[in-house]
């Protein structure tokens, strides 16, 4: 694993929330239904698949070993919550809204998060297939040790987005606003949107890497 970069002045670091939960008591399916909420509930080997989670609330819950053929999120709000091993081949959440949440050892073909707002979440040891974030407002976000076929960050608002560990085939930053977007552990086959990554922090060897894809955004000849 690379060592890891110490933050500085000029890089700030998301500031991550540690989630903090009360006393739980046991939740199940039979409970979750679109539009409905709840607090302090533990969800275990739960299986989502046929139901839709349209505009659901969990606010300090912890959800540990969780599959659905297609997580149907459009809409949720999730609040000091964690989640342990989850399996989707689809996550279907645009416009979600997710506050100190913490995602780890987690696995998804293709996830939908386009125009959600994710504040202070951190996400460790998992896989992506593709994950759509355009549009989305991105403020205090970790991703740690996760691999991506394609990350999309197209025309979304990003402030201290960190990638340590990751590997990423395919960044799109097209049209991102992007400020301290933090890819110097990051490693990824090619960007789209080099034009547009003002605001981003790499390293001197990913600068020499990717010099041709910075002279072709500038429409410079390299011979």
């Amino acid at each position: 694993m690379a060592r890891r970069t110490p933050p500085s002045r000029t890089s700030p670091e998301p500031r991550i929330s540690p989630v903090r939960l009360p006393s739980l008591d046991d939740g199940d399916r039979v409970e979750l239904a679109e539009g409905s909420s709840h607090d302090a509930r533990r969800y275990s080997d739960l299986d989502l698949s046929g139901l839709d989670l349209a505009d659901v609330r969990f606010s300090e819950c912890a959800f540990d070993t969780v599959r659905s053929d297609a997580a149907k999120l459009r809409g949720a709000r999730l609040s000091d919550c964690t989640i342990d091993r989850l399996e989707a081949p689809v996550v279907d959440a645009p416009s979600s809204f997710w506050r100190d949440v913490s995602i780890t050892a987690s696995r998804s073909g293709s996830s939908d998060l386009y125009d959600a707002e994710l504040r202070s979440v951190a996400i460790r040891q998992s896989k992506f297939g593709y994950l759509n974030l355009r549009g989305a407002r991105i403020t205090d976000v970790l991703i740690e040790d996760t691999a991506f076929e394609e990350l999309d960050l197209g025309g979304a608002e990003v402030t201290r987005l960190a990638l340590p560990g990751c590997r990423i085939g395919v960044l799109d930053v097209s049209r991102a606003r992007l400020v301290d977007l933090d890819l110097r552990e990051a490693e990824f086959s090619s960007i789209t949107g080099v034009e547009t990554l003002r605001g981003a922090i790499i390293s001197e060897t990913q600068l020499a890497e990717f010099a041709p894809l910075f002279a072709a955004a500038l429409g410079v000849r390299v011979e």
